[in-house]
């Protein structure tokens, strides 16, 4: 899956002031100042100070100018809010080193080689960061990731850089909605969840990716894969659209079958049992009762709890007893092979040969 961010748009660094353009119409037609003043039925000192760019043209004058410059009314308009839009943007543009010390946060050169942003630098680049992050300005910045990064539980050994997580989040929601969902189905995609896509754990990435994207994007449902930023050790993320709809993000950090398809299920977890909150969780997702809620729904899912405390309690460890669980309720052996490495029923050097690895092409 490749997805091209088109970032290169027309937006000149000047803008010209309504009135060098009366100006020039002025000329053409050969008239004064007073005598265009006249004709138009305005002051001379109104149109001697729009010439000068002291004054604004507004949709009264617009259309008194209009019949006498041959010009409609609304192109005036429109040339008055582009300049004034210029300036407010000029206005509050950051200096150089303002907007130097704001990118230094972000992972800049890995956005734009996912064609998040576009190559340019300084403050030639803030207006793309701003839109990017979904702000209007640098002082928005602070209460729009707190907004977002909720609900992180980072390792204590290595918490991510909060800033380079809001960036990997908002990769995911740029590429969301550009997924054309439906509308969140939430009990068709808990029905699937917790039923059908346990299904495609026994197929490889190739086989099985397309139809569990396309599958949970008919529920409303986003599933994004976005590697990891340099800062962050990240294995999945569970958030939300303004627009309603999940995304459920993984990070691809692990690669073996087993902790692809427990972080994805995890993720389903918080969507179901935690709607309309954000989640994002590194290492292991456990120690709070949302995070064990999320691993219990995650366990249901792939075999069921039961059964899988049935089947630890019979002691048996072997290859052949593993594949003959597995094929019982219909999963991959590696995924058994994980969480009886994670509930410690066998040593994490144990039947890894079971696992599968596998490497996405998204």
């Amino acid at each position: 899956m490749t997805v091209t961010i088109d970032r290169e748009e027309f937006a000149p660094n000047w803008s010209v002031h309504p009135g060098a353009v009366l100006e020039e119409r002025l000329e053409v037609f050969g008239l004064s100042q007073a005598e265009f003043a006249r004709r138009a039925g305005l002051t001379a000192k109104l149109v001697s100070d729009i010439i000068a760019g002291k004054n604004i043209v507004s949709s009264s004058t617009a259309h008194a100018i209009a019949p006498v410059t041959g010009l409609p009314a609304i192109v005036w308009l429109n040339l008055q809010s582009a300049h004034s839009l210029f300036e407010e943007q000029a206005r509050s543009r950051p200096t150089e080193a303002a907007a130097q010390k704001f990118l230094a946060r972000f992972p800049v050169r890995d956005l734009q080689s996912r064609k998040m942003l576009p190559n340019k630098s300084g403050v030639d680049l803030i207006d793309d960061v701003l839109r990017f992050l979904g702000i209007g300005s640098l002082s928005a910045y602070s209460a729009r990731r707190a907004g977002l990064v909720v609900n992180y539980r980072h390792s204590q050994t290595f918490p991510s850089s909060e800033d380079h997580l809001f960036a990997w989040l908002q990769c995911g929601v740029v590429r969301a909605r550009q997924m054309r969902l439906s509308a969140y189905d939430k009990v068709g995609f808990e029905k699937a969840a917790r039923r059908e896509l346990r299904a495609l754990t026994v197929k490889r990435p190739d086989d099985f990716w397309a139809d569990l994207v396309e599958k949970c994007r008919t529920l409303g449902v986003a599933i994004v894969a976005e590697p990891p930023f340099p800062g962050t050790k990240l294995s999945g993320a569970a958030h939300w659209l303004d627009e309603g709809n999940p995304v459920i993000q993984l990070s691809l950090r692990h690669k073996t079958n087993d902790h692809f398809w427990w972080s994805f299920f995890h993720e389903c977890g918080h969507v179901i049992l935690h709607p309309e909150q954000n989640f994002v969780d590194d290492a292991t997702p456990r120690g709070s009762e949302r995070e064990d809620e999320a691993n219990e729904f995650a366990l249901e899912a792939l075999v069921g709890k039961k059964r899988l405390e049935q089947f630890i309690a019979t002691g048996r460890r072997s290859r052949a007893a593993i594949l003959a669980f597995a094929n019982e309720v219909g999963v991959h052996p590696g995924s058994v092979v994980g969480m009886l490495q994670f509930r410690e029923a066998i040593t994490w050097g144990q039947h890894n040969d079971l696992k599968e690895s596998f490497r996405f092409s998204v």
